[in-house]
């Protein structure tokens, strides 16, 4: 038996005496397991457990003040709510990321394929928008986030035609 095999072992113990229900359950359980597979485990782990308890002791006073005083991170941990918190960072963060990308394709399907132009006839001025029967077969089938950003695009455009022809 390894001394890596004993350090696993104490670990596992530590999750069953201080980890979660749920983790305490399976730490339990894979105690056993190990006590069975590898016979002598649990007293090789309190030998190895008192040896790094009694390296770990201060030297002297003034150091056993510092080492009190010091925070240590709790050991063990409750892993199911890091996990979940993981996992819905995850998916936020995915939601952004495709949402971003859904008004993007949008933004360029209406900058890249239609034109905007104007002309004076008269006393009117017209302004004329050209969408590409493709492009507005296409920009049928956009999900909603795609046609609002389609849309913006469009009158982006617009906007800036009218600015230019009123500057002049």
């Amino acid at each position: 038996m390894t001394k890596s095999t004993v350090e696993r072992y104490i670990k596992i113990k530590a999750l069953a005496e201080r980890g979660s229900p749920g983790e305490k359950d399976v730490a339990r359980k894979m105690m056993r397991e190990w006590e069975a597979k590898y016979e002598g485990i649990a007293a090789e782990a309190a030998k190895l457990e008192q040896t790094q308890r009694k390296a770990r002791e201060p030297q002297s006073t003034k150091a056993a003040q510092t080492t009190q005083s010091a925070w240590s991170p709790p050991v063990g941990g409750n892993w199911e709510n890091i996990f979940r918190f993981a996992s819905m960072a995850y998916e936020t963060f995915n939601g952004v990321a495709q949402t971003i990308s859904n008004a993007l394709y949008g933004k360029e399907l209406a900058e890249a394929d239609t034109e905007i132009k104007g002309y004076k006839r008269g006393e009117s001025l017209y302004i004329r928008v050209e969408v590409p029967l493709d492009v507005a077969q296409e920009a049928r089938g956009l999900n909603a986030v795609q046609k609002e950003s389609f849309r913006q695009a469009l009158h982006d455009g617009i906007d800036n035609y009218l600015d230019a022809m009123l500057e002049e």
